[in-house]
């Protein structure tokens, strides 16, 4: 069961570059990353341990490194910011 949560959670809106997350503000990045449930415990205790703006196959991207506090799970979260979309 834990691995199909995995799975879900990488086919999901922030699971790869491919799909991230969109935000209007940089600012909300972190709070946004935190506020998600891990998707092995299910428990919404993640933790922010790098936030970097990556480039991905000519895209601009955040991408936010996260541990979950109760079970130690890490992951990246991407994100996409609307200001930088295109017109």
């Amino acid at each position: 069961m834990t691995a199909a949560r995995e799975r879900l959670f990488e086919l999901g809106p922030g699971g790869a570059p491919a799909r991230p997350i969109v935000l209007g503000s940089a600012s909300l990045v972190e709070a946004r990353a935190t506020s998600l449930a891990c998707p092995r415990c299910e428990e919404a205790a993640l933790r922010v341990e790098e936030h970097a703006a990556e480039t991905v196959d000519g895209v601009r991207l955040r991408a936010v490194r996260v541990r979950c506090a109760r079970c130690g799970a890490a992951r990246r979260v991407w994100f996409k910011l609307a200001s930088l979309l295109a017109n």
